[in-house]
């Protein structure tokens, strides 16, 4: 399932509609039913965590949907301190080499699995 499905499907599922999930985020009907239809690309971070807490997602799962969509992730640095711009230096750097294992390793590592 692609990320504007899961959103429309979690909407309708809680009533929701268009506008009052646009109205939740500050965005357009027009934005909102765009994301659904695949016509935009998904939602920002800052949004995916809003929509999530507000239609009962895993927020992780969406970002996850966004990412695979988008073909890239941002990751803000602004304000960050030291460790968290190595870290994000350091998997920027091993990235296109890292493995499936290792990959599953460090995601173990952040999330606690």
């Amino acid at each position: 399932m692609l990320f504007g499905e899961m959103i429309r499907e979690a909407r309708q599922n809680s009533g929701l509609s268009l506008s009052g999930l646009a109205t939740q985020l500050g965005v357009t009907k027009v934005y909102v039913s765009d994301v659904e239809r695949g016509l935009r690309k998904p939602f920002t971070q800052e949004r995916i965590r809003s929509v999530a807490e507000i239609l009962d997602l895993d927020v992780a799962e969406l970002s996850w949907k966004a990412a695979d969509e988008r073909e890239f992730v941002l990751l803000p640095t602004e304000d960050c301190s030291g460790p968290k711009l190595r870290l994000a230096g350091a998997i920027s750097q091993s990235w296109l080499d890292m493995s499936d294992a290792r990959a599953k390793s460090v995601l173990n590592v952040i999330t606690g699995d």
